[in-house]
């Protein structure tokens, strides 16, 4: 399934510069700052903690989270460097309270939130929280944050939450003008002796913009009430996305001045839609249109086509898609669940506005020439915005600048502006317990590297490490490309059940030093020859961190060199394997035989 205060740094200077092969010149270089200044980052390594949506899915409750909080600390987990217990969907009531305030599951959580991070931070850990950017979270049985924002946002604050996860199910699509049934047009000079003129959107005399699935089009409009699809009319729809438009080609006017135009329109997303109305091919106006159906408590009155599926409780493997994902795969594909959510009543609104008209014949368009990333911007925006506000405003001396995880699973691309708003962004689909899922979120990722640095991560998705759903070899070489990546550690297992197994992969701290180095560089696949791949990733002390990985079912001999990855100095290295515990020295090649679906990993630097 599934913050922002990136903070101008004086005193950039150049660290370490590491270029291997032909790759795409970013930003990347704006990590190149004093370690000192990196400090004051929110977020200035790669977040580490646990989360409980691939253990518990919605099955959570107080006691769970506390044993976990506890296990964190007796397992040794926190000294490793874990700090983060984040509560992911169901932790809160299925309605707002009267004031419209999130409330927490009174079965669940019946001390309230406030009172679980007093006793999470009272273990010296931090709290995190979820959300959806959405009308209800992607479980579909809980609100979500849209048009509360801010109303969250100070509520979060004031409990002390440290991290919030935004997800994007059921989201708002602003990037769309609401679907026109008609508009009318009266004089303001004589309102009380004129009558409107109505000029209906489906008639033959306008025209409809856009082309292919992007184009406006004439149909019937749909709600749900009392369980069975009602049909409001047919209205032009599809206006927006940057592409399709309605123009009123023939609106009379007697005579120039200001005309009041009501629009009245179907709007089926909370809290508005946008149009922009251009009149006679002017400039145009960006006006929100408000959701018009009824809203109790702060969320809007909905239904579900279907009732939501309950997910499995419990530790165990989920499903895993198909095949071991392509190294060569570009970034992922838009798209993603956003849940089957319909108004629950006729959404017929009407808008009102003044325009000026000429004398004669006029043309009103209707369009909005928003994208589907303008609108995840936007939306991901208020929160982030909402967050620095709430926490500018409070006076509790305690309070905590949120960290925020952009959860749209890579599908409006938010590592070209995530940075600006949150501090991490997912970058794929959900990983489940399988090699070919880990296999398949790391190839995504793996070619976003020079988007991340120190307050702006990739995130492949959390840790399966201990859910079963693996073979220790493969668990290792998932633990370890996420370290090499510079991922967030987040793990996914029951912490107060963990095998010694599991502990020794999530406690590897020569690993964890390789993923939270300050540097903050991303590393990179540099060679790939089928099954066998090389990573690297330059650290701040001037060793370089060196993956072999074997994707592969059978074993392998894997080689490199150090010219190859990028350590051109003359003399001795060593070469510090950070699973087996051995070293050994080297003036040149780096050989390893490595197991089927297994890795080398190797910490490498000048013999002292």
């Amino acid at each position: 399934m599934r913050k922002n205060y990136l903070l101008t740094v004086c005193g950039v200077i150049c660290l370490f510069v590491f270029v291997s092969g032909c790759q795409k010149k970013s930003d990347s270089t704006e990590v190149d700052m004093t370690l000192k200044d990196k400090k004051i980052i929110l977020a200035a390594t790669p977040p580490m903690g646990w989360n409980s949506w691939n253990c518990f899915h919605t099955e959570i409750d107080e006691d769970k989270i506390k044993a976990v909080a506890d296990a964190m600390i007796t397992s040794g987990m926190k000294d490793a460097g874990y700090e983060y217990i984040n509560l992911d969907d169901g932790w809160m009531a299925e309605t707002r309270d009267k004031n419209g305030n999130l409330q927490s599951h009174p079965d669940k959580f019946p001390g309230g939130i406030k009172a679980l991070a007093d006793y999470v931070h009272g273990k010296g850990l931090k709290l995190g929280l979820y959300s959806s950017n959405g009308t209800n979270t992607c479980a579909r049985l809980y609100p979500g944050s849209l048009g509360n924002e801010e109303k969250d946002a100070k509520l979060f604050v004031e409990w002390g939450v440290d991290y919030l996860k935004y997800d994007w199910c059921n989201h708002a699509t602003i990037n769309y003008s609401p679907a026109i049934d008609k508009i009318s047009i009266l004089p303001i000079s004589s309102k009380e002796q004129s009558k409107e003129i109505f000029y209906e959107a489906e008639s033959p005399e306008n025209t409809l913009g856009g082309s292919g699935s992007g184009a406006a089009k004439v149909e019937d409009i749909t709600i749900k009430k009392d369980n069975k699809n009602i049909v409001t009319g047919k209205k032009v729809a599809n206006i927006g996305n940057n592409s399709g438009s309605l123009q009123f080609n023939n609106i009379d006017a007697p005579s120039d001045g200001e005309y009041e135009m009501k629009i009245y329109y179907s709007n089926p997303d909370f809290p508005f839609r946008k149009a922009f109305i251009s009149v006679n091919g002017e400039t145009a106006v960006e006006v929100d249109i408000q959701f018009p159906g009824e809203v109790v408590n702060g969320s809007p009155v909905i239904a579900m086509d279907e009732p939501p599926a309950v997910p499995p409780a419990g530790c165990l493997p989920g499903g895993a898609p198909p095949g071991g994902g392509s190294p060569d795969a570009g970034p992922p594909p838009g798209g993603g669940f956003t849940g089957a959510i319909m108004s629950q009543q006729d959404v017929m609104g009407v808008y009102s506005m003044n325009i000026k008209l000429k004398a004669g014949k006029n043309t009103i368009k209707f369009f909005n020439s928003m994208t589907d990333k303008d609108n995840a911007i936007a939306l991901y925006s208020r929160m982030s915005n909402a967050l620095k506000k709430a926490y500018e405003e409070s006076a509790n001396p305690d309070k905590k600048q949120v960290v925020l995880s952009i959860c749209e699973w890579g599908a409006n691309e938010p590592w070209d502006w995530g940075k600006n708003i949150g501090q991490l962004w997912r970058t794929t689909g959900d990983i489940t317990d399988s090699f070919s899922s880990a296999l398949n979120n790391m190839d995504r990722n793996a070619v976003l590297a020079d988007y991340a640095g120190p307050g702006r991560w990739n995130d492949p998705d959390m840790l399966e490490v201990g859910n079963g759903g693996m073979t220790d070899i493969e668990y290792r070489s998932h633990f370890s490309l996420w370290c090499i990546m510079a991922a967030p550690l987040l793990t996914g297992n029951d912490l107060s059940k963990m095998s010694e197994a599991a502990k020794l992969i999530l406690m590897n701290k020569d690993a964890i030093a390789v993923d939270q180095d300050p540097l903050g560089i991303q590393g990179k696949r540099i060679k790939k020859d089928g099954d066998i791949e090389v990573w690297t990733k330059p650290l701040a002390n001037g060793d370089v961190a060196v993956a072999l990985f074997n994707r592969g079912d059978s074993e392998k001999d894997i080689k490199t060199s150090l010219d190859e990855i990028g350590l051109k100095t003359q003399g001795k290295h060593v070469l510090n394997d950070l699973w087996n515990k051995t070293e050994k020295a080297t003036d040149g090649d780096i050989a390893y035989h490595v197991l089927s679906h297994g890795v080398t990993f190797l910490r490498v630097g000048i013999k002292k």
